[in-house]
């Protein structure tokens, strides 16, 4: 397909919009509760097309390309992406659409993220610093050396404890910060 830009799964030239469009549009008017939408949105959206494939089509042949036909087409080109995006959000957001469905309306399909695995053991606290009230320490993992958060270490929470032992009481800790 065409090169994409910022606008994620539409594609960046008209002409392609218009090939794509006409393709979601086909896909969604004959079955619309197969992509969680309902007949009305359907039919909006295909009036939406036709008015961008209609403007497209005048602003393109040159016996008819002036600025007020430039701008309607520019207007229904926003119109449609707009619509789109829409959309695509509700297609996105309804579960029994399978992938190959979205790809078939040219949709992106995201990967399913990948949680990162529980760090095998605790940090090490090193107290680099006391003044006063205020102490600096540094987290680290299995190497001090090491610079930066260890593998698959999102950041930490600090908490303190005052008193001789620590106690097993999540309660009686005080939260600190969190740190990246």
């Amino acid at each position: 397909m065409a090169s994409r830009n910022s606008r994620g799964f539409l594609p960046q030239s008209e002409s392609d919009l218009l090939l794509w469009s006409e393709n979601f549009k086909m896909l969604i008017t004959e079955a619309p509760a197969t992509y969680g939408l309902d007949a009305a949105k359907a039919t909006a959206y295909a009036s939406t097309q036709d008015a961008f494939a209609s403007a497209f089509q005048i602003a393109r042949d040159p016996s008819t390309r002036t600025r007020p036909n430039v701008a309607t087409k520019d207007a229904a080109k926003d119109d449609l992406i707009a619509s789109s995006r829409n959309l695509s959000k509700i297609v996105e957001g309804t579960p029994s659409v399978t992938d190959a469905q979205k790809l078939a309306l040219g949709l992106t399909v995201r990967k399913a993220p990948t949680p990162r695995p529980v760090p095998g053991d605790a940090p090490t606290i090193e107290v680099m610093n006391v003044s006063f009230r205020s102490v600096m320490i540094r987290l680290h993992g299995d190497e001090p050396s090491r610079r930066g958060r260890p593998v698959d270490v999102a950041g930490a929470s600090i908490f303190s404890f005052v008193g001789d032992t620590p106690n097993d009481d999540p309660k009686a800790w005080r939260f600190e910060t969190s740190t990246t």
